[in-house]
This record gives C-alpha cells, structure tokens and sequence, in this order.
C-alpha cells in the first residue's frame, strides 16, 4: 500500500527591530532594512475598516502588505515574513512626539507667546527633568530655574529700560512643578511650550509644521530665558523672559556651565550624534559652550543654521520656512552627511559658533602675538583658550562686528583663566587643608566651616559635587581675605597655616597670580555687568592682555607643573598632601593610564586618599574601574568614601 507524505514548510517569522513615526508614515525597521505604510492606512487597520495595506521601501516601491495577525502585524516582503506587536503599533501610532534618531534640533523660545486659558495639570513626563538627567545637573538646572524666578518676581532683569517683575505677563508665575515644587501653584496655567511659543520662527512653521516636526522622529529641545532647557511638549507658564547677555538670566545659565552639562547628559542619554541648531540669535547660541559640550559628549557634532541674507531675529521668519518646507522632508540618512560649510536653499550648515561665510580673510598684524598653548597640557583649558582666539580671528576678519563684540572674547579668556586657577592652584589648596584638617567624618577639625571666607566655601565643601569655581575677583583678594578672617578664632589656626602653605608652594609668583586676576576681574566686571567692550577694545588691549595669560600660563605649567610620572610617583609618597595632591591631579589628566595607580590607592591606609581615589576614577572615565569600585564599597567602612565611590560609579555609569 502506497503512503503518501505531506511535507508542510513553515515560514521563519522575524521580529521587527524597531518601530517609527516619520510625519505621514510608519517605518518597521528590520536590520538594516526599512518598510514604510502609510498613517491613514494604519489608522483605518485599526479602526477595522481595512483588511490590510502596501508596504514601501525606501525609494517609495511597493514590496509587500501588511495585515492584523491575533494580537500582532505581519509584513509579507517577498518571501519574508516580519511580526510587530499590535500594542506597539498601536503605541507609536498614538505617540504624537516618540524621539528615536540621533538627530537633536535645538530651538529657542520666543518673545511673543500665546496667552490664554491653560491646564492647570503640570505632565511631568514630558518634562526634561525626567529625561535622566545626571543627579548634580538636574539639581542645576532646578536651582537656577528658582533663581531666576526670583529675580523676575523680585526685580533684576529688565528689557528695553523696563523691569520686567513689572511685566504683566510674569504676574501670575507661581513656583509649581517645574520649578522644583511639590505640585502646581495656586492659578498654574500651563500649556505645552511648542504650542506656548509663537514668534517668527514659529509662525513660519505653522501648526502643521509644528506637527511635522514633533512626528519627525527626532529629538527637539528649546532654549529658554526662564526655564533654561525645555522639551517641546513640557508644560511652561506664561512668562516674559528672554536670554539676554547683559541680564543676570543669562550669567545664571551660563555658570559652572549649567545649560552645557544639561545639554551634554541630553546628548549621552539619548545617543545624538548631531545637533542642528535654529536659534538664530547670538545671545541664545552663546549660553552654550560648544566646545566644552564637544569635548563632554566625545566630540558631537554641531551644525549652527545660518540664513545667508540676515542674522539675528531678522533670520527667523526663514529658519521656520526652511525647517518646514526643506529639512523636515531630508531623511536621517542625507542629514547625518551634511558636510560643514555646505549650503541648502539659502541656509548655511556651519561648524562654527560665528558666521565665517561673509568674513574676509584679512591678514593677521605681524604684531599679533601669540598664546602659549602648546605649554598648556591640560585639554579643557587649552581648548577654551583656543577657542577664544578662534573666535578673535573670524570677528577680526568679520565686515560688520557687533557692538559688543569685545564683550565675549574677555569672557573667553577670563573663563580660560578660572579653569586655569582652579585645576592648578584651587586642586592644591582643597588637597592640603584636608590633608592637615579633615576627621574621619570628612570634617575639618578645628574650623568653623561658615566662619571660613567665600573663597574657601566654595573649595571646600565636603561632597565633591559641590565645588566650585573661585571667581577670578576671589582670587585677586584670596590672600587679603585670608588675612583679614585670621583674626577670628574659630579659624584663624587653618587660615594662618593655609597662609604659610600658599607661601612655601608658590612663593612670589602668587603675587603675579594674583596681579593677573586683578586685571582680568575689572575687565570681565564691565564685560559682564556695567558695560560693554568693542572688537577695538579688545586689540588695542590684546599685548597687555597676552602678557598676563602667558605669565599665569608660565607659572602654572613650567615652574609648578607635575608631569604624569611625578605624579604617579607622588602617589605613592609618604608625605600625606603630596599623596593627595597627586591622587587628585591624576584625575585631573584623564588618562586612562593612571587607572591601575588610582585603583591600588582604593586600599590605601588612608581614608582620604580611598576617597580621593574614588573621585579620580569618576573623573578619568575608564569603566574599568566598575568593579574594584564595586569591591571596595563592599569592604569600605568609612561612610564618607563609600559616597564617593557610590558617586563615582554613577559617573562611570557602571549600573
């Protein structure tokens, strides 16, 4: 008797990788692959008035259907077959703003906004502080959004001559969610910021460019006045704030780089791999530091969008069309190949914070002079100083300068200058007073902290997330100050010997230190408060102002520098300061060569040096260091060390 076998084949069913809202389309992502269906046909799928629907590829052919299949889609390509989840569809389907590319378009906010009746709900998950934010920098960003506040509720900022607490606008601010507070003020009116701002630039745009632009799949963040850093769709209040350089508002969000590290934990987070950036505006593109965001995100790279015929507020108008007609419709793929100094329907793609398209290449004076950079080894100061004679360069050579042009380039340099001071002398200073002075409790024994001067509040708090920056006026009058707070008992034994110590480390070159910081306090004072400075100013001024760079530069990096083998050599030493100062300085260097030093100084006898440790690693950035971070804080007692190096593997984002 004859048998006959049915062989029945069964089709292999791959997962879809990803799924993706691109303005009118829903795109599978298999690999490398990419399958598009429409949004209406999807829409009629799930509201059951179709059976199915084509399926594109890229170059718009139709290569296959997709149907319902249970709970799921299936996508028949050829002689494949791909599944998706229906509740995942049904999510991205629905999600009207679902970021996933690796593009970032950085807007500002407007002058004009719409004012009218809001919710009184604050989403907060639709709020940047909910977008995993580094603990220390969301805190910054919080703080910072209650300061301002403050000085709009309470006077401070103005606009055109005009305080702006007067402002009707600001009358009904309340200190709600987004400034940190439990819940929503009494009358919070709240309203979406894409939909709250409607100057030029989003005029121009229009609702359905709106629209487009929130279904684009890329990620949008705008630049605000109040807020600092927004999402497009984070509930803000009526307000009347903008980003103004001569406004303590933007000193605010400039300092310790706040909106920089915001922007830089954005960028680390979500993986962008370029910025395009419509702002327009000096003011609002200058409260960023490109290059310290750079050098933060292992170089990401920025495309500053410059309307050829206008800068400024008179470029709005243009950038919203450009966005809406041309740069909505450029897949990712053509966007991640721009090429710096391309050009597209009037747009110039820029990698430069300072429009160079008009500059004429005039020759440099033969008595310009010169930075000494190449002394410089440590890479943040190098690259700010660097930039700021880049910067001096193309608005020499610009035909119409601004007014205040001199004004940014005194803040590069004393920026420059601060970073300088604090990583050389300020890391010495904190370095020895807790190596005289601190317990076990991380406490200064014999010292009342708040009797302390500012300048050494500020370098010494006992988290090392709290430190900051001496300003340059700081230290011009370090030593006076001192001096004068000697005289108060409950510190006047660790100020003497700190006295003694700046002496003994440093001798008479602190003295031309601080002349250096006298000169450059005075400057960026009128810089930044009382007045301005012309690109004149600063050229006639450029001989003295090389003079003092050089010589701090000369101090700091020849006379008093330790290279990486002294260092790693101190590290070991037996003189407790010296340990610390090299255990500190190592992280300084970021090099993962030290990792093996600073990982053997994790059992160091000494509590300090275990913390100080902890911290370098943190700063090093070498994962490496995970577990035997992991293992000392299993075998650590001492609570103080054990926070730095629960600190430090955040940093290291060891999980």
């Amino acid at each position: 008797m004859a048998i006959t076998l049915t062989i029945y084949c069964c089709r292999m069913v791959e997962t879809v990788d990803r799924i993706q809202k691109r303005n009118e389309a829903l795109i599978f992502r298999v690999g490398e692959q990419a399958f598009f269906v429409k949004l209406h046909d999807i829409r009629e799928i799930l509201g059951g008035t179709r059976l199915d629907a084509r399926v594109f590829d890229k170059t718009n052919q139709d290569v296959g259907i997709i149907h319902p299949y249970n709970r799921s889609f299936r996508l028949k390509v050829g002689k494949h077959e791909y599944e998706a989840a229906r509740k995942d569809v049904k999510e991205v389907f629905d999600s009207r703003y679902r970021p996933d590319s690796p593009i970032l378009i950085l807007l500002g906010d407007s002058f004009h906004k719409i004012d009218c009746p809001g919710s009184a709900d604050y989403r907060r998950e639709h709020s940047i502080l909910e977008q995993g934010l580094e603990t220390d920098t969301r805190y910054s960003l919080v703080h910072s959004r209650q300061y301002v506040l403050h000085r709009l509720k309470n006077g401070g900022l103005t606009w055109q001559n005009t305080d702006l607490k007067d402002s009707y606008f600001n009358q009904a601010l309340t200190p709600g969610e987004d400034f940190g507070g439990d819940a929503a003020g009494p009358g919070s009116s709240y309203m979406p910021a894409m939909e709250r701002y409607d100057g030029d630039f989003y005029a121009s745009l229009g609702e359905e460019g709106k629209q487009r632009l929130l279904s684009s799949g890329h990620h949008i963040l705008i630049l605000s006045g109040l807020y600092g850093l927004v999402c497009p769709l984070e509930p803000v209040q009526m307000y009347d704030c903008i980003l103004d350089e001569h406004n303590p508002n933007f000193d605010t969000w400039k300092q310790d780089d706040c909106l920089t590290r915001v922007l830089a934990d954005y960028v680390r987070k979500h993986g962008i791999q370029r910025i395009f950036e419509f702002t327009s505006i000096h003011d609002y593109r200058n409260v960023i530091d490109w290059g310290s965001l750079k050098f933060a995100t292992n170089s990401v790279e920025v495309f500053h969008c410059f309307y050829k015929h206008a800068d400024g507020p008179k470029g709005l108008r243009t950038l919203g069309k450009f966005v809406r007609n041309v740069f909505l419709n450029l897949p990712e793929e053509q966007l991640l190949l721009i090429e710096p100094g391309s050009e597209c329907e009037q747009l110039i793609f820029s990698d430069q914070s300072i429009r160079t398209d008009k500059a004429e290449k005039l020759p440099i004076p033969r008595d310009w002079g010169a930075l000494n950079l190449e002394t410089i080894p440590d890479e943040d100061v190098r690259r700010q100083l660097a930039d700021t004679e880049e910067q001096l360069v193309t608005l020499y050579r610009s035909p119409k300068p601004s007014s205040d042009a001199g004004s940014s380039i005194w803040l590069g340099y004393a920026k420059g200058l601060e970073k300088m001071l604090h990583n050389e002398v300020g890391r010495r200073l904190r370095a020895y007073v807790f190596s005289k002075y601190a317990n076990d409790a991380w406490r200064l024994d014999g010292c009342a902290f708040w009797d302390l001067p500012k300048q050494l509040k500020d370098l010494l708090p006992l988290k090392e997330e709290e430190v900051k920056h001496i300003n340059l006026g700081g230290w011009a009058y370090l030593r006076e100050n001192l001096q004068a707070s000697a005289c108060n008992p409950l510190v006047s034994d660790v100020l003497t010997d700190l006295l003694a110590f700046i002496d003994r480390e440093f001798g008479m070159d602190f003295d031309r230190i601080q002349m250096t910081c006298t000169y450059f306090s005075e400057h960026r004072g009128r810089a930044t408060h009382t007045g301005t400075y012309t690109l004149k100013d600063i050229i006639e001024e450029r001989r003295t102002i090389l003079e003092h760079l050089n010589a701090a530069i000369d101090i700091l990096y020849k006379t008093h520098w330790k290279d990486r083998n002294r260092l790693l050599k101190d590290a070991q030493c037996a003189d407790r300061y010296e340990r610390l100062d090299a255990i500190l300085a190592l992280g300084k260097t970021h090099d993962s060569e030290a990792v093996d030093q600073l990982v053997y100084a994790l059992s160091d006898p000494d509590f300090l040096v275990r913390g100080f440790a902890a911290v370098s690693l943190g700063l090093v950035g070498d994962r490496r260091a995970c577990r035997p971070l992991m293992e000392r804080h299993f075998a650590e007692h001492n609570w103080g060390v054990k926070i730095r190096i629960v600190y430090a593997r955040e940093q290291l984002k060891c999980g």
